[in-house]
């Protein structure tokens, strides 16, 4: 699931009180489309905004591992789901153009990627519908966040 991550960063403030925002951007080089998300202005320093710009997109990531991704994506906010159907839609073009040996899909279960994870089918079918409604297949590209 590899996407090319660059971070830049705006500074703003007195150089005694520096506040600094860090931008993430995501490449898929499958897709040939990237993704931008801005995190927060703090005080502190340059690595502080982009662990903060990095969390946020671990939440978003560590939320595909519930059974309900509907339920844990309803309240989030707009930019967050935009990563959401960005990263999602990176998975399935991976899926799509690579073989995945038999001895990954263990380990894509154990890092909870694709519902590889869930127990039931039942759970799986309900997690591919919320995927399917995130994605709204009949306009998937237009929803993918800012092109790159």
């Amino acid at each position: 699931m590899r996407l090319r991550v660059e971070y830049e960063f705006h500074r703003t403030g007195p150089g005694h009180a520096g506040r600094y925002q860090a931008s993430i951007a995501l490449h898929s080089d499958v897709l040939g489309v990237g993704t931008r998300l801005a995190g927060a202005e703090i005080s502190g320093s340059k690595t502080c905004a982009k662990q903060g710009v990095s969390a946020t997109v671990l939440r978003v990531v560590d939320r595909f591992s519930s059974s309900s991704l509907a339920r844990e994506l309803d309240g989030a906010i707009p930019r967050e789901v935009g990563v959401a159907r960005f990263v999602l839609v990176h998975q399935a073009a991976v899926l799509a153009t690579a073989s995945v040996p038999l001895p990954l899909q263990p380990r894509w279960a154990g890092k909870k990627l694709f519902g590889l994870h869930l127990d039931t089918s039942v759970e799986l079918l309900n997690w591919t519908g919320d995927v399917d409604s995130l994605l709204d297949s009949r306009n998937t590209v237009g929803t993918l966040g800012p092109r790159m």
